[in-house]
């Protein structure tokens, strides 16, 4: 099951029912924009129910101008914000909470990328925590897949 979550931009979300989702192997989707509030948005939900995935829009800079502009990329509004550094950190507060990593963990995850969307550098000890979580998740993911490769042998 899959739960895609929208909200007025005040904040107001379900916590107990979106952790209720992701308790049941569900997934649950914070689709907010591609912009500094649109990202604040994104991290304040995650605080709140970690677990939760980030869609932001391709191209654009929210879902209506990816929608008004699907035939013409190139019209869409950029942001200048760095997708790939904001992708990582999303993926690893997804790894470091697949992890089991604690709420306290994954709150510093949530409150270091606030700074980076601020504009505030990653450190060096961010990126080196950052880079081990993501190691120690793709190792994780290649022993599960090497297991049920042999299960089928």
């Amino acid at each position: 099951m899959t739960v895609y979550l929208s909200t007025d931009g005040t904040g107001g979300v379900p916590v107990e029912a979106l952790k209720a989702v992701l308790q049941r192997n569900g997934q649950v989707v914070a689709a907010f924009d591609a912009d500094k509030a649109g990202e604040l948005m994104a991290w304040r939900v995650v605080a709140q129910v970690p677990g939760v995935k980030r869609l932001r829009p391709a191209y654009g800079k929210d879902w209506n101008e990816r929608l008004v502009n699907h035939k013409h990329p190139e019209r869409a509004q950029e942001t200048d914000f760095d997708r790939g550094q904001l992708q990582l950190l999303w993926q690893w507060h997804q790894t470091a909470w697949k992890l089991g990593r604690s709420e306290k963990y994954l709150t510093r995850i949530t409150e270091i990328a606030t700074d980076v969307v601020k504009g505030k550098a990653l450190s060096e000890k961010a990126q080196a925590a950052m880079q081990k979580d993501l190691a120690v998740g793709q190792k994780q993911v290649k022993k599960q897949a090497d297991s049920q490769t042999a299960h089928m042998l």
